[in-house]
């Protein structure tokens, strides 16, 4: 049986997204599939809350996060660092 899960590798461990709902051992393959900036890393982690909130105020978050994803875009008048 194959099982996926998703994490997030911080540079030095692997954070799951989702539940590991295996036991024992396993054979694993990690595969990178993108490097995730500190933006993308912060809206995975907030996703990842959705599941407290009501379905309104997670869509509510949803669309807040779509609204300002392109806040700092060529802003050359903000310093991000």
């Amino acid at each position: 049986m194959e099982t996926t899960i998703q994490a997030i590798y911080d540079g030095t461990s692997f954070k799951p997204l989702t539940p590991i709902l295996v036991k024992g051992k396993y054979e694993v393959e990690i595969i990178f599939k993108k490097q995730l900036d500190d933006k993308e890393e912060k809206i995975k982690n907030l996703e990842k809350c959705f599941g407290i909130w009501t379905e309104e105020e997670g869509n509510i978050m949803a669309e807040i996060i779509k609204e300002r994803s392109n806040f700092s875009k060529n802003r050359r008048d903000i310093d991000f660092s």
